[in-house]
């Protein structure tokens, strides 16, 4: 319990602190892992969600996403890293490309995809491609 100091504000942060929270295990030193209590706990969690899950439907769907959680988030962020990574490769040849010149048909296409989407340009004639706009024939309406 809190003392009435510590509710008006004269007493000291620490006394606050140094009272048990109610429902949460604390270690004595506060700097370590006990892993051999921590998998202990982890075991008897999980045998009680393997009991329960024999009681019903509902809880036999909880022992399977509790037992596919970890895959399922391992998955979500290696999606996610991957998309995150597919995004800032394309941003990187897009503004590469920016510093050069522009795509008139849309702004967001680097140079090699304005020029997939022109049917003028072959392979041969790949720099002539009339969508992509360097900056000084835009601006200066002059070729280097």
């Amino acid at each position: 319990m809190v003392n009435a100091g510590a509710m008006s504000g004269s007493g000291n942060l620490m006394d606050f602190l140094d009272e048990p929270f109610p429902d949460v295990g604390t270690y004595e030193d506060f700097h370590t892992i006990d892993w051999l209590r921590e998998k202990s706990r982890d075991t008897d969690r999980h045998r009680k969600i393997t009991s329960k899950s024999k009681e019903s439907i509902w809880e036999f769907i909880k022992s399977l996403l509790d037992a596919w959680s970890g895959w399922a988030v391992m998955l979500l962020i290696g999606l996610l890293a991957g998309t995150l990574a597919g995004v800032i490769d394309l941003a990187v040849d897009w503004m590469t490309d920016l510093k050069e010149g522009i795509c008139l048909s849309a702004f967001w296409y680097s140079h090699e995809q304005c020029c997939w989407t022109s049917n003028e340009t072959t392979f041969e004639d790949r720099d002539k491609c009339p969508l992509w706009q360097k900056w000084s024939e835009l601006l200066v309406k002059q070729s280097e």
